[in-house]
């Protein structure tokens, strides 16, 4: 009882000790599993089911014999916009439900290799404007989407009974549509729709990368956990197509070429299990966001 109670100050000691300044998220996803999103994400130190494969691949090599896990969270955003003054109508979202699938499979080859497979989502954003015609932000934007999906094979190496390494790679897929309108006479006054144009972009392109993990447990209460992700530039190719109400004509469609970056990443955790049915992980992520600057 006195050892645990020693586990469990030095745990809070070193807790409170890595508190730090957080920044925004920007358009990443860490929603990749049940048991991580009950946890906040806690995954990268314990990383002890098959989400490790995304969280810290190295960590497989605590699961036995094959493992297999599916699920998917559903993301339902909500907001209002109120518009003061102007013309056009004050926006709301049309109540989209956007979903995030996630699928692993894990293998034992050996008693010092096995072998991750993860289907999942890393970034992704989407805002959908009910009454897109008439809202007043629709020039700048009336529908957006970013889906995207990451295959990463992962090979894990247990090199002694406390650590263990992981490599792989990443192929990423991704879509990208966006639609806003444009006023052909540069008024851009929201109270007129008459002689709007609508533009409609849909784009998707593969972009290849990356990764390395650490696990080490040196102790039975205590694990480390780390994992790095490269950078990954993505070219997309697509059509846009110009609709003009009111108009006769056909609508106008050309082809679009765009770039989007997956910025680099690593991850860092740190578990303790002070007692047999209790365990404290604290974790952080730094994001290279700088990376982007602009969709061209």
């Amino acid at each position: 009882m006195f050892q645990s109670m020693v586990r469990f100050l030095v745990a809070m000691l070193l807790v409170v000790g890595m508190v730090d300044v957080c920044g925004a998220s920007g358009y990443a996803i860490y929603e990749w599993g049940a048991r991580g999103n009950g946890m906040g994400g806690a995954m990268i130190g314990r990383a002890d089911d098959p989400s490790a494969v995304v969280a810290n691949p190295a960590g497989i090599t605590q699961l036995g014999g094959e493992q297999f896990l599916a699920g998917a969270t559903v993301v339902a955003p909500s907001a209002e916009i109120n518009i003061n003054g102007g013309g056009g109508n004050s926006g709301d979202l049309s109540g989209s439900i956007w979903a995030l699938p996630a699928m692993y499979y894990t293998r034992q080859m050996s008693d010092h290799y096995w072998v991750g497979l993860g289907m999942y989502s890393r970034v992704g954003l989407g805002t959908e404007y009910a009454d897109q015609d008439h809202w007043a932000g629709r020039y700048n934007c009336s529908y957006a989407a970013l889906r995207e999906i990451s295959f990463n094979p992962n090979l894990a190496m247990k090199l002694t009974d406390a650590l263990s390494l992981a490599v792989g790679v990443e192929v990423a897929y991704l879509q990208f549509d966006y639609n806003s309108y444009l006023d052909p006479n540069r008024a851009y006054d929201p109270a007129t729709t008459n002689t709007d144009v609508r533009q409609e972009l849909n784009t998707d392109g593969l972009g290849y990368g990356f990764n390395l993990a650490l696990h080490y447990k040196p102790v039975d209460w205590m694990a480390f956990g780390a994992s790095w992700r490269s950078e990954i530039q993505l070219t997309v190719n697509g059509d846009v197509d110009f609709t003009q109400k009111g108009a006769a004509a056909a609508p106008l469609d050309t082809k679009v070429k765009g770039t989007e970056p997956f910025p680099e990443s690593l991850s860092l955790g740190v578990v303790f299990y002070p007692f047999e049915k209790f365990s404290l992980e604290v974790d952080g992520i730094w994001t290279k966001w700088s990376a982007y600057k602009t969709l061209v």
